[in-house]
């Protein structure tokens, strides 16, 4: 029921900003989930749990950088590009 919750509000977060914007607080919605369950559920969190869900947010979110990082060189080299042949044709022109 929680995830069914959680799954509710990115869908929204999606129609409202971009997939790329609900793909960074998919770790924080497995945190929720598992806080939520131990407060209302009962359920045992172990110490082993918390480290392993702290490592895998940290690599999402290293992940994440690493797409955004990648993004930015690809419009960078385009932008480079474009300059580039506006400067061949402008140079042809004359």
């Amino acid at each position: 029921m929680i995830y069914g919750v959680a799954t509710f509000v990115q869908l929204m977060a999606m129609q409202k900003k971009d997939a790329v914007f609900v793909t960074a607080f998919r770790p924080i919605s497995t945190i929720l989930v598992a806080l939520i369950g131990s407060i209302f559920l009962r359920d045992a969190l172990y110490l082993g749990s918390i480290i392993g869900a702290i490592m895998i947010v940290i690599a999402l979110y290293s992940t994440l950088w690493g797409k955004m990082k990648e993004k930015e060189n690809k419009v960078m080299e385009n932008a480079n590009l474009e300059q580039g042949t506006e400067s061949k044709l402008e140079i042809s022109r004359v």
